[in-house]
């Protein structure tokens, strides 16, 4: 679009544009371009700026007030050049300020510019459209897998809580007759060996049951009490105790009975209880296990010395996720998901629990927990 009041100006430049192979609407009034452009909006807008009625500052200002106008790039053609004008156009919105008498040359490679950066920015509000319609559509995706992990978790935890409840009452019967019968079995070896089994795999069994109680619970959000701190040293004095017939040689720093974190001290007894278990479990020396800790600013660490750690690396590093072998075939066997109670109790401190090998059989067992600020 070419707006000027000359005629000698526009033909000039409606002729010129023509041969350089543009579609040209020629106007001599700002009033005109301005009704014309909201019909047919242009690509591009020469515009002189000394003209009758609107002036050329006008009619650029009212295109940038158009929202389906304002991305039309303006170039200024007039006989004005002083830097007052210059600068008052570019306040306006002008892309560029050409002025009389201007090259043909110099003017076909400005129009051939700006329309060029007129169709890259078309081209980048489409991509960013369609950016922001994948965007959308993925979003919308998520959310609905979302929903539908959420749905299939509720599942999850509902089946494991009415297996946990629903197994018990059988089980109990179960275990109750299997009593009533060893109380009438003969008192013989053979019968003190199957009862000493049956009571192992009993435990093993009701723990079993427990723990997967314990992990649905842990995973299932619930509004929390405010966490107060927890001497480290006095839960771990109490899960020892638990742990029976596992002796513990510590080395803790000097003021470590000050050391505390931050959370639930039942769940810390018991999964200390269990890293007491696992541990003695990769100790050459039956029911022993050798401890130490480091304490640093944000950080308590506990690591339990193993020199009967035959794990493979990917055994070591999987040993503590719940859908992991590594614990069926290892010396933890009986432990069942109690290891993974652990970390998972652990990570509730805002730490972590993995082994770490030093050599085929040697490594230990590392605990850390971040320490209240």
């Amino acid at each position: 679009m070419v707006v000027d009041d000359t005629p000698a100006n526009l033909a000039l430049l409606d002729t010129m544009l023509r041969n350089q192979g543009y579609r040209v609407a020629a106007f001599p009034r700002g009033d005109l371009a301005l009704n014309a452009a909201a019909d047919n909006p242009p690509d591009l807008i020469l515009l002189d700026i000394v003209m009758p009625g609107l002036n050329g500052f006008e009619v650029c200002g009212r295109l940038k007030a158009d929202e389906t106008l304002r991305d039309i790039p303006v170039l200024f053609i007039t006989a004005l050049n002083n830097i007052e004008n210059k600068l008052r156009a570019f306040a306006a919105g002008g892309a560029d300020y050409i002025t009389k008498p201007f090259q043909a040359d110099e003017m076909a490679a400005r129009v051939k510019t700006h329309l060029k950066l007129r169709a890259l920015q078309q081209e980048l509000e489409g991509q960013n459209l369609n950016l922001e319609s994948l965007v959308a559509q993925r979003t919308g995706e998520l959310e609905q897998a979302f929903a539908q992990l959420s749905r299939l978790d509720r599942v999850k935890s509902d089946f494991l809580t009415m297996i946990s409840h629903e197994m018990r009452t059988p089980l109990n019967g179960v275990l109750s007759i299997s009593e009533f019968v060893f109380d009438l079995a003969p008192d013989t070896g053979e019968c003190r060996e199957l009862r000493s089994f049956y009571q192992q795999s009993r435990r093993r069994i009701e723990r079993l049951l427990d723990d997967a109680n314990t992990l649905n619970s842990l995973d299932t959000p619930h509004k929390q009490e405010q966490p107060s701190p927890i001497p480290v040293l006095e839960v771990f004095v109490e899960a020892k105790q638990a742990a029976a017939g596992i002796t513990v040689l510590t080395d803790f720093p000097p003021g470590f009975e000050a050391v505390c974190a931050l959370g639930d001290r039942v769940l810390l007894i018991r999964a200390f209880e269990t890293l007491i278990q696992v541990a003695s479990c990769f100790a050459s020396a039956t029911n022993l296990a050798a401890l130490s800790a480091t304490v640093t600013e944000k950080q308590v660490v506990l690591n339990f010395s193993l020199d009967n750690l035959r794990l493979a690396d990917d055994q070591a590093a999987q040993f503590f996720e719940i859908s992991s072998p590594a614990r069926s075939a290892s010396f933890a066997e009986s432990l069942g998901l109690a290891p993974v109670v652990a970390h998972r109790i652990i990570a509730l401190f805002g730490g972590d629990v993995r082994f770490v090998k030093k050599g085929a059989a040697t490594g230990m067992l590392r605990v850390e927990m971040a320490r209240p600020v």
